[in-house]
């Protein structure tokens, strides 16, 4: 980095990436749920529960929204061509165009054995890590489950 900056650069770690992005999406007019959903961050309480809507057409628009004012920042300091920024003049480490931008590929369906409401809190077949304390503890007697009339069912999602 200090070779492309032409200076000494102070200490840098990649989630300095994160952190600028992040700060930037204001500028470029990305709304909250969508800059954070672009750094992958959970939903939080009941939204977390309910709201299993995904965003990824409007996290594909907001990164390509970023990657033209990081390429637009690049070439107006003159550093595109060291970045191999495509449409940038070549240089000796060989071509620099790496192709027309096509959009991302459709996300390969849920590979799990069972529909996603018979998952329960199983993430993996044969994983028992994650049942609830009713589902592990055997039925008494009476039928019923730490000798409570009308035990409830696990709820299933259904996202």
């Amino acid at each position: 980095m200090e070779a492309i900056a032409g200076r000494p650069v102070d200490r840098f770690t990649p989630h300095d990436f994160r952190r600028t992005m992040r700060s930037n999406t204001k500028r470029l007019k990305i709304d909250f749920e969508t800059a954070e959903a672009m750094l992958n961050h959970v939903k939080k309480g009941l939204e977390r529960t309910y709201d299993c809507y995904e965003l990824e057409e409007e996290k594909r628009s907001s990164f390509l929204a970023w990657e033209r004012e990081v390429a637009a920042i690049a070439r107006r300091t003159g550093v595109a061509e060291q970045l191999l920024l495509p449409g940038s003049p070549p240089d000796e480490r060989g071509p620099t165009c790496l192709g027309p931008m096509t959009p991302a590929a459709p996300a390969p369906p849920r590979m799990h054995p069972l529909p996603p409401w018979q998952l329960g809190s199983q993430k993996f077949p044969g994983d028992r890590s994650a049942l609830r304390r009713e589902d592990k503890a055997p039925a008494s007697s009476t039928g019923r489950r730490h000798g409570r009339p009308g035990s409830r069912k696990p709820v299933a999602r259904t996202c």
